[in-house]
């Protein structure tokens, strides 16, 4: 993992897309990019998780070590046109620790601490996150 920089920030405008609802697309007519610190900028997308639609953000320069997310953010589709990422089948909860894994490389702790400390892990919840690794090709988080 490479270690982390601080980003600078600047906007560039954004069409709204005819297709897209209301409901997927911010109101601001201006979208932020993100300088990583070698000079690349890298948009910031809204995901929708779960049928509640819980709303994250996060840069396409993370999102990209997912191989799927990254066809999404640079592709030919309507992701990335709105800057949108729509998830209905996944658990927030799970997609807020994806999204914590790709920006750090460390996953949150699930579950209770016991007598000594240490956590115990809920199996349930880790393997929701395994099976979400394996959906989005992220090979290190299911290590």
């Amino acid at each position: 993992m490479s270690p982390k920089r601080t980003p600078t920030v600047a906007t560039n405008s954004r069409k709204k897309s005819k297709t897209a609802g209301p409901e997927d697309v911010a109101e601001v007519e201006e979208t932020t990019l993100v300088n990583d610190g070698d000079g690349f900028q890298s948009q910031i997308f809204t995901i929708l998780a779960g049928r509640q639609r819980h709303k994250f953000t996060a840069h396409a320069s993370f999102l990209s070590q997912s191989p799927v997310l990254d066809r999404m953010c640079h592709g030919p589709f309507e992701e990335s046109l709105i800057f949108t990422i729509r998830l209905p089948d996944e658990k927030p909860d799970t997609l807020q620790a994806v999204i914590q894994y790709l920006y750090t490389g460390n996953i949150q702790r699930f579950g209770s601490v016991n007598e000594t400390g240490s956590t115990i892990r809920a199996p349930l919840k880790l393997a929701e996150l395994y099976g979400v690794a394996e959906k989005y090709q992220l090979q290190g988080l299911k290590a």
